[in-house]
């Protein structure tokens, strides 16, 4: 649990010292179900992590709408009340933004940071365009 939300998780790896820790953490409108194949290859060598965000997948619904920083903020008690404590953190999409900022505020959390296919950003497309692409990954996520 988290600030009264429960936070669902897939895992995989061992928990040794000689492992390094992976969060992969998924994008806007995708669950942590999108990272199957990766914990698959990932955990026969590391200890791995895919939390679904609040109200995402088998997560629990917030009570409030929550920004980046309370993503950035839950992400961060969450790594504790798992036991990350240095993570490499993968994100993709909207995950890169919250793994960009946690990275960025608390740099001594993290050992390394992959973005996989950044959404958004600085440069915003036009809302149209930013509908069409959010469309056509839904499709690929099961209902």
């Amino acid at each position: 649990m988290i600030g009264g939300v429960r936070v669902s998780a897939l895992e995989a790896g061992p928990r040794a010292a000689t492992t390094r820790d992976v969060v992969l953490v998924h994008g806007l409108a995708i669950s942590n179900r999108c990272w199957r194949r990766v914990i698959a290859r990932l955990g026969a060598d590391h200890r791995v992590l895919a939390p679904d965000l609040p109200g995402v997948g088998r997560s629990s619904e917030p009570d409030r709408e929550l920004g980046l920083a309370d993503l950035v903020a839950g992400l961060v008690v969450w790594m504790d009340a798992v036991g990350m404590r240095q993570p490499v953190l993968v994100g993709h999409s909207l995950g890169c933004e919250v793994v960009a900022v946690l990275a960025a505020e608390h740099p001594q959390r993290v050992s390394g940071v992959v973005l996989v296919s950044p959404g958004g950003g600085t440069i915003r497309r036009p809302l149209w365009q930013q509908a069409l692409r959010l469309a056509a990954d839904g499709l690929r996520e099961r209902p």
